[in-house]
């Protein structure tokens, strides 16, 4: 038998494989282990991640209640130490913002509360009389005499 130049010339046992051979036997390789993943039936036109019927009737029948005690959470861990960091600090420069803006008074148990209008406007009166009332300092003005 002949054989034609295009075709395939399977590898013999005395010489070794050669590029081409290799290439197909690793895509064959591949392939078999890929349909291995593969739907073996069309899937609909759902995502996957998509609840099926029976979960979605479900979930509409009973609403998910919400847990709102958070006592137990170590924020530390769920949010990381530096996050929290960031957060302690811009919650203290925003406070410090509104007490040098008399936005806010001090209660008999230390808590910082809204203060109302009367308590920002005698604020706000006590500290401009607690100012001294001097005048800006002002530089003497530079001038070149020639006398010197």
């Amino acid at each position: 038998p002949t054989l034609h130049r295009r075709t395939l010339r399977l590898p013999s046992p005395h010489r070794p494989p050669t590029m081409k051979t290799a290439a197909v036997a690793a895509f064959a390789l591949f392939a078999a282990q890929a349909s291995a993943f593969a739907p073996s039936t069309p899937s609909p036109a759902r995502p996957s991640f998509a609840l099926s019927d029976t979960a979605a009737t479900a979930a509409d029948a009973a609403p998910a209640e919400v847990d709102s005690n958070f006592d137990d959470v170590n924020l530390v861990r769920v949010l990381g130490l530096q996050r929290l960091k960031n957060i302690q600090r811009r919650h203290r420069r925003e406070l410090n913002a509104r007490i040098k803006n008399f936005d806010v008074v001090q209660d008999g148990e230390g808590e910082w509360v809204e203060a109302t209008e009367e308590q920002s406007a005698a604020m706000k009166a006590e500290a401009n009389a607690a100012k001294p009332k001097t005048k800006p300092f002002k530089r003497p003005s530079k001038k070149t005499s020639a006398s010197a």
